[in-house]
């Protein structure tokens, strides 16, 4: 488990210590963040338009993504 934490590394901090994989896993989810924040900047160099792209913020909450307008932040999940 993690909590946000600002001032943690990943911005996250873990719950449990010494879980095996958990910093693996933060790791991970650092550079899936940086590659989906690189797409989406290639394909919309603004912020409104991730905002007004309507197919885009349809497919949000399917994929959990309850608050994604509002978390956006310029090509990325902030």
């Amino acid at each position: 488990m993690v909590v946000e934490d600002p001032t943690a590394k990943h911005g996250l901090k873990l719950t449990i210590k010494d879980h095996p994989f958990a910093n693996d896993g933060l790791i991970l989810r650092d550079a899936i963040k940086q590659w989906v924040s690189d797409c989406v900047d290639l394909y919309y160099p603004e912020t409104s338009m991730v905002e007004s792209d309507k197919e885009l913020n349809h497919g949000g909450p399917r994929l959990g993504l309850k608050a994604m307008k509002t978390r956006m932040n310029h090509g990325g999940l902030s």
